[in-house]
């Protein structure tokens, strides 16, 4: 074991703490300090010796001054100490798995972490009716006489740090110390994010997305339950996974669940519960989903053929006017159907469907609407109201650019079996945008979509070139099935909501530089699921600007031949700029159990609404809580803190990434692999294959120039499981920031990486490392020589991987300038591991 406890982050003791055993004291709980007094002595077995000559006290009276200040010292100690307070803890926390957990008070004496172990002899049935009259689960308050610890795998690494590695199961966690024992903090709970859909028949099949749904595997034994509050009753569904033959696939479960509601369900409104097979009472159960089931069908719609209305679909007349009439015909009857026959429609404009107005071809390949390369750039008649989203006017853009879109949405349409032919100067092959409010229910399927191919045009750089417009904010959108081919395929400039991407091929043909394959669209709660992309730059690539980007599910989707430009090519990219006048990083100059203030602060009312505050330093330290409201100067917190900040804390609030889950994706010949640049919390990428790329990059930075609008983005809380990095970099952690900026925060913290494997590094020439945890300080004007800021990168955990090296390779690398990780449980085979180890406060254990 390897302790190194210098240089440790502020508020570290000056050495690390050992294990603490049960039954034994710390070191820092050694006794009494006045060992020559006569009482010390004689506890020690000493002779008591002369009262001058031994204790130096000069007489009776002396020492009876010394007694009555230590029992006033004593009595000062017990009236101020507090007991220990867990804030939080790095989940789930699973059998033989490493973790960590915030608090305050653990640099008290005898600190023991309690893992409880809850016990319900009632079935998931009893339990779900229970829960449909209102019970609620509440965890016992104080540890029961049986209750048991980490066996000795705890390491208090600070007093608002300990971590552990826990052997067998766990729901509550207490810290108890000489002071006391803390309030329980729950863990392993399921967390549902969302349903596939929202709204559901009786015998229809749907799935669940979210964490921890599963948490035993021998064998899976979930079950999801519809709750009707009103009825108090409880409908239990089926789950299974009809992919193979064993009905599930167990990496799978914890994100995602497959279920069907039974035909038996009335309809109405319900709530969707999860229960996680184990005999832990109401703790097991995770929810509520919002979810409507109902047995009424959408009437049949009626049906129009556009050649009925003039168009000629010869490849030669202009069916822009035939087609436009028969959407508004359609949209007279209450909506309708389109139906465009085998033949190519051309169009001189920008063809408009009305709210409702579906088109549909007879095949993609058969079915065709082409821009006449001819076409006038832009009609300014069309369209009459300006294209508004997020408050913008995109007509003006249009006309800026010199090319409209080949079809204009606005919302509940659909677009299917049809191709498009953006030719020279169509801007985008379909654009959804409105006036006023979302764009809803927009559906692209089936479709082969080939837009602009050119970057430069006269001179001028198209970057927003794209297949697929959404302008503003989109609601229940989908692209299903469809072939991209373009600079870019899909362009979303605003936030998403419930959207989904699937099973789309992303070909960009418009050089290497700026394409992006699966585009913006996403926001919260949104489905991307195997899609593949190849030869573009950015195969997938999102951004807070508009909102946040929260509890999203990207899963099997693939990106081959992606990036040719060094450091500036990502396969899966969430990118972290934000508004910066929207974020705030201070001290509170008040804080109370659910709210802070910072006096000379002057914010809108309501600007911080949704985001997250986080405490990066001092009291407090570690924990999160969403923002449900602020006033001018008062932030108020959607549930209290469990430890209240104070002055001299340091709190940010932002949108983060936050709770996306990145499932069985891989990139091939890339440069980038999953990066995450600032501002991310609590995600998780499970099972992710990188071969000839970048693997993990968590890059955290802060940065003051307005111009990069990243003033504070910290990466805490996430994780890489069960990963394969395979001829390329394998996750590294970086910390940027200006050295004229000394600030005590920690940008990356409590990250995880487990059971993953490493094998060599020699394609990708940005770091030649594995794992590797370095701090880049920019100076005031852009020099990227360092400085001698405090460490950035603390309490991280590399647990339970497996290397494989060439010769010459690093293989772990910790810079300097970082403190206090924890390597845990590592096997290496092929070239012995050369591992820099100049990080102070690391703790190595190995196998």
């Amino acid at each position: 074991m390897l302790l190194r406890p210098q240089g440790l982050p502020p508020g570290s003791p000056r050495r690390l703490l050992r294990p603490a055993r049960p039954g034994t004291r710390s070191e820092l709980d050694a006794g009494c300090r006045m060992r020559n007094h006569p009482h010390c002595r004689i506890r020690a077995g000493l002779p008591p010796g002369r009262m001058r000559g031994v204790c130096g006290m000069r007489g009776h009276r002396e020492a009876t001054w010394v007694a009555v200040m230590l029992l006033a010292a004593v009595g000062c100690r017990v009236a101020w100490a507090q007991p220990p307070a867990i804030s939080y803890v790095t989940q789930p926390v699973r059998h033989w798995e490493t973790f960590f957990l915030f608090g305050e008070g653990f640099g008290a004496g005898n600190v023991q972490v309690l893992r409880g172990e809850l016990r319900d002899a009632r079935s998931p049935e009893q339990l779900a009716q229970a829960l449909a009259a209102g019970d609620t689960f509440t965890p016992p308050v104080a540890p029961p006489e049986d209750v048991g610890d980490l066996f000795g795998r705890q390491f208090v690494l600070t007093p608002q740090v300990i971590a552990g590695k826990l052997q067998g199961a766990v729901q509550v966690f207490w810290v108890k110390t000489r002071d006391g024992v803390s309030r329980p903090y729950v863990v392993n709970r399921p967390e549902p994010f969302f349903a596939e859909f929202d709204d559901v028949a009786p015998g229809q099949e749907c799935r669940l997305f979210g964490r921890n749904m599963v948490q035993s595997f021998h064998p899976p034994s979930p079950s999801l339950w519809l709750i009707d509050r009103a009825a108090k009753r409880a409908f239990a569904c089926e789950w299974g996974n009809r992919f193979d033959y064993q009905g599930h696939l167990d990496y799978q479960l914890p994100y995602e669940l497959r279920f069907k509601v039974p035909d038996t369900v009335p309809d109405g409104a319900y709530e969707l519960w999860v229960h996680n097979g184990l005999k832990t009472g109401l703790h097991a159960f995770g929810g509520p989903v919002p979810l409507a089931v109902t047995r009424t069908r959408r009437p049949e719609r009626k049906r129009l053929d556009v050649r009925d209305f003039g168009a000629k679909g010869d490849g030669r007349s202009d069916d822009a006017e035939a087609i436009e009439r028969a959407a508004l015909a359609a949209a007279d009857e209450g909506g309708g159907v389109l139906f465009l026959p085998q033949g190519d429609y051309v169009l001189s404009r920008t063809v408009r469907v009305p709210p409702g107005v579906d088109l549909e071809g007879l095949r993609p390949e058969l079915s065709r609407i082409a821009m006449r390369p001819e076409a006038s750039p832009f009609s300014p008649d069309l369209p009459k109201e300006p294209l508004k989203g997020k408050g913008e006017d995109w007509a003006r853009h249009f006309r800026r650019l010199e090319g409209p879109p080949l079809v204009h949405l606005v919302s509940n349409s659909r677009v299917e079996n049809l191709g498009f032919v953006a030719a020279e100067p169509a801007y985008w092959a379909i654009a959804a945008a409105r006036v006023q409010g979302a764009i809803e229910r927009i559906a692209i399927r089936h479709c082969n979509l080939v837009n602009s191919h050119a970057p430069w045009v006269g001179g001028k750089w198209r970057p927003a070139t794209a297949c697929i417009a959404l302008l503003g904010n989109a609601r229940f959108c989908e692209v299903r099935g469809c072939s991209l081919q373009g600079m870019n395929g899909i362009g979303h400039v605003g936030t998403g909501y419930r959207c989904r991407t699937i099973a789309n091929t992303f070909n960009p043909v418009g050089g290497p530089f700026g394409t992006t394959g699966m585009g913006w669209m996403i926001g919260v709660e949104c489905l991307i699921e195997g899609n593949v992309c190849d030869g573009s730059n950015r195969g997938f690539t999102c951004g807070p600007w508009m909102g946040p980007i929260e509890r999203n599910f990207i899963a099997r989707n693939g990106v081959v031949n992606g990036g040719s430009v060094e450091g500036g090519a990502e396969s899966f990219l969430f990118e972290g700029p934000d508004v910066g006048r929207e974020n705030w990083l201070g001290h509170p100059t008040a804080a109370g159990a659910d709210w802070l203030e910072q006096a000379d602060q002057k914010w809108k009312p309501d600007v911080l609404k949704d985001r997250v505050a986080l405490v990066v330093h001092g009291r407090g330290f570690g924990q999160w809580r969403r923002v449900r409201a602020n006033t001018e100067n008062r932030a108020t917190l959607s549930e209290p803190w469990a430890t209240e900040p104070d002055q001299d804390s340091l709190v940010v609030i932002r949108n983060f990434f936050m709770q996306n889950v990145l499932l069985n994706n891989y990139c091939r010949d890339a440069v980038g692999g999953v990066d995450f640049y600032g501002g991310a919390l609590e995600n998780t990428v499970e099972r992710f294959v990188g071969l000839r790329s970048r693997g993990v990059w968590w890059y955290a930075a802060h940065v003051a120039d307005p111009a990069q609008r990243l003033p504070f983005g910290p990466c805490w809380y996430n994780e890489a499981r069960n990963c394969r990095f395979v001829d390329g970099d394998g996750v590294q952690l970086e910390a940027a920031r200006r050295t004229d900026m000394p600030t005590p925060a920690l940008l990356l913290c409590g990250n995880r990486v487990h059971a993953s494997e490493f094998r060599h590094s020699a394609y990708v020439t940005s770091s030649k490392m594995l794992w590797s945890l370095r701090q880049t300080s920019w100076l005031p004007y852009g020099d990227a020589r360092r400085g001698n800021p405090p460490p950035a990168i603390a309490w991280n955990i590399l647990d339970s991987s497996r290397f494989t090296l060439h010769p010459g390779e690093r293989g772990i690398d910790l810079d300097p300038e970082t403190a206090g990780q924890l390597l845990w449980h590592l096997d290496w085979s092929g070239n012995p591991p050369e591992i820099r180890d100049s990080a102070t406060g690391t703790l190595i254990v190995p196998r």
